[in-house]
């Protein structure tokens, strides 16, 4: 018989038959109550009725606010949506006969909460954090749903939880031997829901837009510093390092390791070799020819202009040559931060859910990023935003998109800057 124990509450399980055993019409258990338990949060089923018999001992019952006391030989029914909660107030313990129909996910359920309170991962009290309860009532709202605060509310605000949830390694069914078992950095990761991948993306896009839209404006309004310096500063400490240091704070904490070769595995930075070079090289060819052709024969039959708002001082005269030597700190999140971020944690696991449109998408999707910067930048941008992403996904080595982006992406500021290019 198997056996279900929660160290954190001290509630015992003991499942006399399983879902497996009945076709998952019914989950039948003998549920031991510690004395002295707390009540725990008034929810109900939506689809399940349950089944008490009160074995010893006596149990408190509230339901629809209603108290009441059971004691041995009595019993009661809960039907799907009553609200209710139960629980032991004597010095002695309650054992319960305990049916549930049908069974769904309970075990799972049961499962999850003792595994994590054995594991040390919920409070004193058995209670798992914010973004594991949200997880976890968003995956098990068929088996059960708190009475408070209303539906309304619970839905999206669970809902959004549960997806920031996602992203920072949080499931919902947690066994016994996964809360020891360490995710090696070779595991599969996991793939992205559309609303995790979209939320991704929102927040650095937001934290981009607020970069160009109003710190900008708002150095420059002092009149202290070149707008280039005033963009590396803004761009780069509002937008790019973040995504740097997110990209490896998620990636470490899904393999459980931040060791730094286990984040270069996990990001899939590794030796450029044979024909890899071949897909650098040509990548980077390719992608300097649909660049110039774009910036001076396309762009400028549309009227529009493919130097970025925040190069006016380009090319550089010599009294603000001193930018060349604050460049490089920003020019290496940039590099960095967009390759972490977007090749090296979100493309692994956006293929698993776009697949073979990965490359597209992401495109698109970066696309959405640069856009604060102005709509003749992303249009500039487009062979960078769609030949890299598809790179990536075909050789699986982010190497190449960093070293790519690290030669285009240098080369271009640097003859903007010195006047080898206009």
């Amino acid at each position: 018989m198997k056996t279900i124990f929660n160290s954190k509450t001290g509630h015992r399980y003991e499942l006399i038959r399983t879902p497996e055993e009945t076709k998952g019409e019914l989950l039948e258990m003998r549920a031991f109550y510690p004395p002295n338990s707390s009540e725990p949060p008034a929810h109900f089923h939506p689809l399940q009725t349950e089944v008490f018999k009160i074995l010893s001992g006596e149990l408190t019952v509230r339901k629809e606010g209603k108290v009441k006391k059971y004691k041995a030989g009595e019993g009661f029914t809960v039907p799907p949506n009553m609200v209710h909660s139960m629980w032991n107030d004597t010095g002695e313990e309650t054992a319960v006969q305990w049916n549930i129909s049908p069974a769904l996910n309970s075990v799972q359920f049961f499962e999850t909460l003792a595994n994590l309170a054995n594991a040390g991962k919920t409070n004193e009290r058995g209670k798992p954090s914010l973004l594991q309860a949200a997880m976890m009532m968003q995956y098990f709202s068929p088996e059960m749903q708190l009475a408070k605060p209303p539906r309304w509310v619970q839905k999206p605000v669970f809902g959004l939880l549960a997806s920031i949830a996602g992203l920072l390694g949080y499931r919902p069914v947690i066994l016994a031997d996964e809360l020891v078992e360490i995710n090696m950095p070779h595991h599969p990761p996991k793939a992205f829901s559309w609303p995790e991948l979209l939320l991704l993306v929102a927040i650095p896009t937001l934290l981009n837009f607020i970069a160009c839209r109003f710190a900008i404006p708002f150095l420059q309004g002092y009149q202290i510093m070149p707008i280039e310096v005033a963009y590396f500063l803004s761009v780069g400490l509002l937008a790019l390092v973040p995504m740097f240091f997110g990209a490896i704070f998620l990636s470490g904490r899904e393999i459980g390791s931040f060791k730094f070769r286990d984040i270069l595995t996990r990001m899939r930075i590794k030796k450029i070799a044979g024909k890899d070079w071949l897909w650098t090289i040509g990548g980077f060819i390719g992608l300097s020819i649909a660049s110039f052709l774009l910036a001076k024969i396309l762009l400028p039959a549309l009227g529009m202009n493919s130097m970025p708002f925040f190069f006016e001082n380009m090319p550089l005269q010599p009294y603000h040559y001193w930018i060349l030597a604050v460049w490089p700190l920003y020019f290496f999140f940039n590099i960095m931060g967009e390759e972490l971020f977007w090749r090296g944690y979100i493309l692994p696991r956006q293929t698993l859910l776009n697949g073979h449109w990965t490359w597209l998408i992401q495109g698109i999707l970066w696309a959405c990023w640069h856009l604060p910067m102005g709509l003749d930048l992303v249009l500039t941008s487009l062979p960078i935003l769609l030949i890299l992403p598809a790179i990536i996904q075909v050789r699986k080595n982010t190497s190449i998109s960093i070293v790519i982006h690290a030669i285009f992406g240098g080369f271009g500021f640097l003859a903007l800057a010195l006047g080898l290019a206009h």
